[in-house]
């Protein structure tokens, strides 16, 4: 089964709640793991972002492409 992009973003966030509420935790080996998975969520949803980033930055170069070869097609 294949994860997109959206649904690994919805199941980092989750991972990040949870942790949030594991750090308020009395045990200190809990509160430590818990701490781990909050840094690391926190680091998966900046690469997602930026890989969001990354493909509308995309899109945006196919469309002005798009454009510049219809404009080349119709001008000929």
């Amino acid at each position: 089964m294949r994860m997109n992009l959206r649904t690994f973003e919805i199941f980092v966030t989750s991972i990040l709640v949870f942790s949030l509420f594991g750090i308020l935790s009395i045990l200190p080996e809990i509160r430590y793991i818990s701490f781990a998975l909050v840094l690391t969520s926190l680091f998966f949803l900046y690469e997602i972002e930026k890989e969001w980033q990354r493909r509308r930055k995309k899109a945006v170069f196919y469309k002005k492409m798009e454009r510049i070869i219809a404009r080349r097609l119709s001008g000929e």
